[in-house]
């Protein structure tokens, strides 16, 4: 029996395209659904094979309209994009983007729209982000990639996860954008919350601890970060000495040799870095980590030379610099060195751990068979080792 009110095709059992018939108004490729009519996507679109509500072109709703789905329902968006306006209820439901166009799909629209779980399943195009979104069940990536366009992804919590997401089915940006969560973290155990990529460790009780995962590129004096960073936010964020693992995709490497990625710490939002290194590296498995971390805060992947670093001059070209003379570049200018520990930059033969030879009969030659090591030549020895009679 027909329901007063509602399109045809949503009295239809099993219902395979949705097109343009859904709205009085008949905009070309475009579904529709006005304002102060109220849609219920009844509980048989089920995430089934050959089922569920499908749209090609647009889904949309404009201001005032409601939309919900029952039960598991999955809406299947082929070559096609969600514009809300309106309000909607996701109950616990998917929403599927699939399609092969290379223009890809938007989730737009002027309302704050909170998911259940949302597929990316294209093989060509990426899901568009225009407005910011909530998903409180999964993000699962099929196929294909999701450009946050500038917008962010809340994950809620508890709950809220990224799943196979992997190099060629990914989270990125065109501009900027952060995927967000905050997650209950207390002596945590190897813990990655929302499967972002970052693993802590800490016997201590970090709290609520906001967490969010970028995809820009910082820009150092000397070249660029990776296009991945994570700003991680403790209620409790001193005494820590917590275990930090980073993960990576190659794609975000960014021209960075992936054997000379070093981690990087930022406590001022990015305007500046310093060099935290690392503990250990797995370039097969695509993370870097660190242990003894006392706080957390902004954290990147670069190469170990991204910011300036000190260098210091040697005048005598002994290989050991002056700890008074120094310049910031990027590499070693001609003349200085990453030593600093010259005890006389004007001598070549006086420089840490020399060997000094005794010269007993004051004639500059040094006997090769009692030795000593010195900075400078102590009272008596000379650097030189060639006399054959040291009391002649």
């Amino acid at each position: 029996m027909a329901v007063m009110g509602l399109p045809d095709i949503l009295q239809k059992p099993a219902p395979k395209t949705l097109t343009s018939t859904i709205s009085s108004n008949t905009e070309p490729q475009q579904t529709k659904v006005n304002a102060m009519k109220k849609w219920i996507l009844p509980v048989w679109f089920c995430c089934l094979p050959l089922l569920g509500l499908q749209a090609q072109g647009s889904f949309k709703t404009t201001s005032g309209a409601y939309v919900k789905a029952n039960g598991n329902a999955c809406i299947i968006l082929k070559d096609a994009h969600w514009n809300n306006s309106g309000a909607f209820a996701a109950g616990a439901s998917a929403i599927e983007f699939t399609g092969t166009s290379s223009a890809g799909s938007e989730l737009a629209g002027a309302a704050a729209d909170a998911f259940n779980n949302l597929v990316v399943n294209r093989s060509g195009g990426a899901v568009v982000q225009q407005k910011d979104v909530i998903i409180n069940g999964n993000l699962t990536f099929t196929s294909g990639s999701l450009d946050l366009n500038g917008y962010h992804i809340a994950l809620g919590q508890p709950g809220g996860l990224l799943v196979s997401e992997g190099e060629n089915n990914r989270i990125f940006t065109s501009s900027d954008g952060e995927i967000q969560l905050t997650a209950a973290l207390n002596a945590p155990n190897q813990v990655n919350p929302g499967n972002l990529g970052i693993v802590i460790t800490s016997t201590a009780n970090l709290g609520a601890t906001a967490i969010r995962r970028g995809h820009q590129a910082f820009t150092g004096p000397c070249n660029a970060s990776i296009k991945r960073y994570f700003a991680v936010q403790p209620t409790n964020n001193s005494g820590l000495n917590a275990t930090l693992r980073f993960y990576y995709f190659d794609a975000e490497l960014n021209g960075v040799t992936e054997a000379n990625l070093s981690l990087f710490r930022s406590d001022d939002g990015g305007a500046t870095w310093v060099s935290a290194g690392f503990n250990a590296k797995n370039t097969t498995e695509n993370w870097v980590e660190i242990t003894g971390v006392a706080s957390f805060s902004l954290w990147t992947l670069a190469d170990a030379n991204w910011q300036y670093a000190t260098f210091y001059a040697d005048a005598d070209g002994d290989t050991y610099g002056d700890p008074a003379v120094t310049t910031q570049a990027c590499t070693a200018p001609p003349g200085y060195v990453a030593d600093n520990t010259d005890c006389d930059d004007n001598d070549p033969l006086e420089y840490p751990g020399q060997n000094w030879y005794f010269d007993a009969d004051g004639d500059t030659y040094g006997a090769p068979a009692v030795t000593t090591q010195a900075c400078t030549a102590p009272s008596g020895y000379v650097a030189d080792k060639t006399t054959s009679d040291e009391h002649a």
